[in-house]
Order: C-alpha cells, then structure tokens, then sequence
C-alpha cells in the first residue's frame, strides 16, 4: 500500500488577483510557510484584468494536474468556482486520496443550498471571522469549522500624498473604498454619502463646511454592466457636491495605500462583510474607522478602536447573484445602518483631532496584535492535529470523496462535449499562463 502523504498543503485559488479573495489566500500561505508546512500552489487567473497583479509566490506554482504532492488540498475559493473547475479541469484532482479543505469568503447569515453542499463534501472548512463561522456551523452543525485570523501585511513604508489626491492640509478627509463588482448593495456608499452631507450640510445650502471633504475609491468600477446604473448615479451625486471626489483609476497596492494615509477618517456603512479587510487596512495604518457594528469586521472592531455604527436588520437586497432568494433559500438578513448616528460619528471626529488620535493609535495596536495572532496559526495547527487524527481511507472521508466525485460527474454532464472541450482548453491556457 503507497504511503500516506506527507502533510503540507496544495493550494488552489487565485494566489496573484488583486481582490479580496486573493488577498487572503496570500495571508494564509505567508502564515503556512511561516509554520513550516510545505505548500504548493495551483493558480487561476480569472481573465478579466485582476489576476497576476502579485506574483509573490510564482516561485510555488505547480502545472501539472496530478502533481498534488501534500497531504491537504486547499481550496481558496467559494462553491460555485469549485463547481465550475469541477466539471472542467479537475479530472485528476486526487480527491479520495487527500482531506479535502475550502477558505471561503461569504457575507450573509443563511447560506444557499449550493455552498451547504460543497461545505458538507469537505472534510475541513476554515472561516476568517467568527460571524461565517457561525453561519457554516448552523446549516452544517456536524462539519468541522476552524477558525484563522486573517490579517493583512502592509508594505513597510506607505507615503500619504493629499496634494496627489486634491486635498489640502486644513481639510479633514473621510475616505471610503470598495470593490463594485462585490456588490453595491452590500458595501452601501450612498450611507457615507448621506451622512456625510447630513453632518457638514446638502451641497447647495450656504452654511456648509468648506473643510471637510468625502473620497471615495471604487475598484473595477465598469467591470460588470450590471452595476452601471449604480456607478452612474454615484458619479451624479458626486458632480452636485464639490467636497465629494471619486477616484475610479486603477491603483496599484502601494499607491492605494498611500490613498488611505493621505485621508483622516475611514468611513465603511456596510450591510455585511464576511471579514472586512480594506478596514483591517485603514485600521493598520493608525486611521479610525467608522463602521456598521455587524458581520465579520465585529471580530477587530472595538469601541476602543473604531465608531462603531446602530443598525437594525433589513432583508437582504442585493444585486449579486449569490443573494437572491432562489440562491439563498430566502429568510436572509443584513444590517442596515444609522446614518443619523454615522453623521454623528462625522462631527465628532472632524472637530476632535485628540479623539481621532487616540482611536487610530488604538486601531494600529490592535492590528499588530491580529497579525501576531494570525502568524501564530492556531487555526492551522488545529488542523494538523486533526489530520493526524483523521483517516483519508475511513467511511467518512470515502462518502465525501463520493459525494464530490458525483458532483464532478453531474457539472460535466450539464457541459455539452465541444464546450467542455473548449472551455478546457481555455481553462488550460490560464493556468499556465503565469506559471512561466
């Protein structure tokens, strides 16, 4: 009988994107060869521009499909990408012979029927917050869930730039960033917006603030059609107030960085987050956050370091796909938050520069102590201990792997022969595409 493998990890996801996803992929295999577990790196792009911006660990990329050399696949990604590979690239993916193991990101408190059944097909599933933990853990109460601290790693020196950004010394900034193609809805600017303006005064009244000024950072701002009539509406909003810039060029990281320092205040009014990392990133950099007290950003936010926002549960509506009640099952909820209470956190934090200090100096600490946490990995040693524990040839990792081998059966057969072929060529040239 063949040994078992030896315990390391073969990762899957997009290790080079610039999104969140791949951000936190990266923060895992930074803290797993901090550890000393062997790691291999399978690579997806996903050929809309925001792959290959990191390329950090090409060094670890492996092309071949059979070459899964460790004893753990790691899965970066959320269900409905592991159904599509499944039916397309994944015909040699050894999954009976390996403990099966998904990092997902989600935002919602239900999950859809789709996401329960991949989870409940893993051996392992690894949560960033404690609020997805807890929302894995109601549908599938029997499945392991460990929780990781994801943090994230800044560069060492990041340099604020407010001339770069058209603000002056004597103007107190709030900043607000997110990823429009993570649904609008759910990040929710127009919140900023309104208390904003509810705070410093409407754009045409006489008494307004000339001293105060909102950005705000919108990343792949025309990547999906669905969101144009959103973006545009933003856009009008911003033309009718002078004080209000958007800023949709693409950044690099260092350069998005030196966004957020040139600011005073984060403002993120969100309805969810599954973790909340562009906060963790504000926060890291010494900056208060101004932020819904709900979802995965309650693991790092505090009353000490952040302005912490009232909400109250609303049903969700959101544009994604993901979030709609044929996909959901329905029932789902998410915050919807103060902006009278946000605009009070506004004023607060303009005419109060002590108060702003204090709270960012307390944000920056706390971020240093998630990272120690995070390269502690505790998560991941839970996970070898269960490893060690676990057995890849027993009954119930044998009805596991048969559960994904009839799913990988069912997603092909949905693919007629010439477009599997097709798509699998074409799935073909981007995985290797950055494997050079």
């Amino acid at each position: 009988m063949p040994s078992r493998p030896s315990f390391g990890f073969n990762v899957h996801g997009c290790a080079s994107g610039n999104f969140g996803e791949a951000v936190v992929l990266r923060s895992t295999i930074r803290v797993l060869l901090e550890r000393g577990y062997p790691v291999a790196i399978r690579n997806f792009e996903t050929g809309d521009g925001r792959s290959g911006q990191d390329l950090t660990y090409q060094d670890l990329y492996i092309r071949s499909r059979r070459d899964q050399p460790y004893a753990v696949n790691l899965f970066g990604f959320n269900p409905p990408t592991f159904m599509t590979l499944l039916g397309l690239e994944w015909l040699a993916v050894p999954f009976e012979k390996r403990m099966n193991v998904m990092l997902p990101a989600w935002e919602l408190d239900v999950l859809p029927p789709l996401w329960a059944e991949v989870f409940d097909a893993m051996d392992v599933v690894l949560t960033s917050s404690e609020f997805v933990a807890e929302t894995v853990r109601k549908a599938l109460p029997d499945l392991p869930v460990f929780r990781v601290y994801t943090a994230v790693y800044l560069p060492e020196t990041i340099a604020p730039d407010r001339a770069r950004w058209g603000v002056t010394d004597d103007e107190v900034v709030f900043f607000s960033a997110f990823d429009v193609t993570s649904d609008m809805r759910r990040k929710n600017p127009w919140a900023a917006v309104r208390a904003f303006q509810a705070a410093f005064g409407a754009p045409d009244a006489a008494a307004n603030d000339p001293h105060v000024r909102l950005l705000i950072k919108l990343s792949n701002a025309r990547l999906d059609p669905a969101y144009d009539g959103l973006v545009d509406e933003l856009e009008a909003i911003a033309a009718a107030d002078p004080r209000i810039t958007l800023i949709s060029e693409q950044l690099t990281y260092t350069d998005a960085l030196s966004l957020y320092a040139s600011s005073d205040v984060f403002v993120s009014l969100h309805r969810a987050e599954g973790l909340g990392l562009v906060l963790q990133e504000a926060m890291s950099l010494g900056k208060p956050v101004i932020a819904t007290a709900y979802s995965g950003s309650m693991d790092f936010t505090t009353p000490e370091n952040a302005a912490l926002v009232d909400f109250e549960l609303v049903p969700v509506e959101g544009l994604h796909y993901e979030y709609q009640d044929e996909r959901t099952g329905g029932n789902a909820k998410w915050a919807e938050p103060s902006e009278e209470h946000a605009a009070e956190w506004m004023v607060k934090l303009a005419t109060d520069s002590a108060l702003r200090e204090r709270i960012g100096a307390q944000a920056a600490a706390d971020m240093d102590a998630r990272r120690a946490a995070h390269m502690a990995g505790a998560g991941f040693e839970e996970l070898r201990r269960f490893a060690e524990a676990y057995d890849p040839r027993g009954p119930v990792h044998r009805a596991k792997a048969a559960r994904i081998r009839h799913m990988r059966m069912t997603a092909a057969a949905r693919i007629p022969g010439r477009a599997v072929r097709s798509a699998y060529r074409r799935v073909r040239r981007a995985l290797t595409s950055r494997s050079m």
